[in-house]
């Protein structure tokens, strides 16, 4: 279980993060003057900030119930380590998610890039399935 927590953890934190700092290029891409470029990223900074109130606290005790099912899912000689590895993904998500995406839109263009984004994201914030549970049960 610990493995398939870490793999969606790590799927949503980069699908979250893809887009900071290829946002601008694309804007350019698309015609916006480096103002307009400003302007967007305003927007979204602004909206991110009004929004960061509710879903913050939502996500808080997400992230909460989360930590506390897997501390005390682990023995007392295994729970650094489980938590431990449940950081190292959501650190890992955050940190890789912006790379991830250069490769991809220089050989498949913006479209792929947003595909890629918006479904590592999606499925990272999804709860398992049954099958994936009994599948990662083991772990």
């Amino acid at each position: 279980m610990l493995a398939l927590v870490c793999v969606l953890t790590f799927l949503h934190y980069a699908g979250a993060q893809m887009w900071g700092p290829v946002l601008p290029l694309y804007a350019a891409a698309r015609g916006a003057s480096p103002t307009g470029v400003g302007l967007i990223i305003g927007a979204h900074m602004a909206v991110a900030a009004v929004g960061s109130i509710p879903f913050g606290r939502a996500s808080d005790r997400a992230f909460v119930a989360i930590s506390t099912a897997l501390a005390t899912s682990a023995t007392p000689a295994a729970r650094g380590l489980v938590m431990g590895g449940y950081s190292t993904s959501l650190y890992l998500g955050l940190g890789l998610g912006s790379f991830a995406l250069g490769p991809l839109i220089t050989h498949h263009g913006y479209g792929a890039g947003f595909v890629a984004g918006a479904g590592a994201g999606v499925r990272g914030a999804a709860p398992p399935r049954d099958r994936d549970r009994h599948r990662h049960a083991d772990l």
